[in-house]
């Protein structure tokens, strides 16, 4: 299931840091442990597994601002709204965060001045999934395998990488593996960039940005991520 949820800045010309990922990851396991925290603390420990593979079956949106202005700490907000999607796969959970989240209905941002305030809402309704689609991201994707010299630091595997295209095809088949405790039917799948979208932003390269997780910490890590616009081919299951 797919939540819109529409939120307003605490207070005029906030300022929303450019790395908000680690905040709202709080924001949901802090809903869900709300409701359940025996759910929360399984979830981010333990998760739906397959042989060594960990998923916890959510995924969210960057926060989207329709009117914004670059400044040198972050996005200065000028629309009244910010918008985050949210998506679920599994009811117990998705029932948790939904408790959890109207219990407090403030996102925050790293400080006591950087607040978001719910205002609503939504349920979007499931797509009607055909064998081709086009899709556009919300929030970057990050695909990465071990460094094929040993090195503890990963490969990002970005647009013109040759392995891309099957590393997403494994990753989509594992998590249907791990949902369904099965393998599907028929397994074709394909993914490939929208080449207008490719040829407007300049290139694969302009496509890519680092992000930081867990800033500040002493597990900081900079992590290589792409936008794009892209279609799928396959099994519509």
């Amino acid at each position: 299931m797919r939540l819109k949820l529409t939120y307003r800045p605490e207070h005029h010309n906030m300022i929303i840091p450019f790395n908000t990922n680690d905040f709202v990851t709080g924001y949901i396991y802090r809903s869900i442990k709300s409701a359940s925290s025996v759910h929360a603390k399984w979830l981010h420990d333990v998760g739906f597994t397959l042989d060594y593979r960990k998923f916890k079956f959510f995924t969210f949106s960057r926060l989207i601002i329709p009117n914004r202005r670059l400044v040198h700490s972050g996005l200065k907000v000028l629309s009244p709204n910010i918008y985050l999607y949210i998506s679920m796969l599994m009811p117990r959970t998705l029932e948790n965060f939904v408790t959890g989240m109207f219990a407090d209905q403030t996102l925050y941002l790293g400080t006591k001045d950087e607040n978001l305030l719910l205002v609503s809402t939504e349920v979007l309704p499931d797509p009607e999934f055909k064998q081709r689609m086009k899709f556009r991201t919300l929030s970057p994707i990050r695909c990465s395998i071990k460094s094929p010299d040993g090195r503890r630091t990963p490969k990002y595997l970005l647009p013109g990488d040759n392995e891309l295209p099957s590393r997403l095809r494994e990753n989509i088949l594992n998590k249907y593996r791990t949902h369904y405790r099965k393998k599907p039917e028929n397994d074709s799948f394909n993914f490939e960039f929208d080449e207008k979208y490719v040829n407007d932003r300049g290139g694969f390269k302009r496509m890519t940005s680092l992000i930081t997780l867990k800033q500040g910490k002493p597990e900081q890590t900079k992590n290589r991520v792409f936008d794009a616009h892209f279609y799928l081919s396959g099994n519509s299951e």
